[in-house]
């Protein structure tokens, strides 16, 4: 019965996901990405590094501070890692009015210091979607062509909490997970 349920379970979501618009589908891709991570925290493993940060609200302001990342594990054959941090809002069209954010490049290292701040000034009503993810995205600086993913974390709205007048938020450290194919 246990086996059925959780069979149900897939076959219902799978289900929902076919009745979404293209907004609420990539919107929805991104939430289970986000619960994949919460999976991957739960066990003592990081196969892809960890991205520490900074994060919290004071009034409709956003502050986030991208401090460092450790044991990044980079994609290309040459083994090294030119990383920095690209930060994008879910669902995207409710965040029109923010530009792409993003940290310098940090050449050679796996284990980058970023220490950059961000703030951003959000309206009421963006900070009120409670489903809305911050997506961290670590990419690989190329000299020619694209930039390639190393790894990504995501932060819930609801895991961002509202700073006390004087106070800042404790550190946060967020398991990196890539998007692999597992049959599924």
């Amino acid at each position: 019965d246990e086996e059925n349920d959780v069979t149900l379970k897939k076959i219902d979501h799978i289900l929902d996901c076919y009745g979404l618009n293209t907004s609420r589908l990539i919107h929805q891709y991104f939430m289970d990405r986000y619960e994949m991570q919460l999976q991957v925290d739960k066990t003592p493993f990081n196969p892809y590094g960890v991205l520490t940060i900074v994060c919290f609200f004071k009034g409709n302001t956003l502050n986030l501070e991208i401090l460092n990342a450790r044991n990044l594990v980079p994609i290309g054959p040459n083994k090294k890692c030119d990383s920095f941090v690209k930060i994008s809002f879910e669902p995207r069209m409710h965040f029109l009015n923010i530009n792409s954010i993003k940290t310098r490049v940090h050449p050679n290292t796996h284990f980058p210091l970023y220490e950059e701040s961000f703030v951003l000034d959000l309206n009421e009503d963006q900070k009120n979607i409670t489903d809305a993810i911050v997506c961290f995205t670590i990419k690989d600086k190329y000299r020619i062509g694209s930039n390639e993913c190393i790894a990504e974390a995501f932060l819930s709205f609801r895991d961002i909490f509202e700073a006390p007048s004087k106070e800042k938020s404790q550190q946060k450290h967020l398991t990196l997970t890539r998007l692999q194919s597992d049959g599924e």
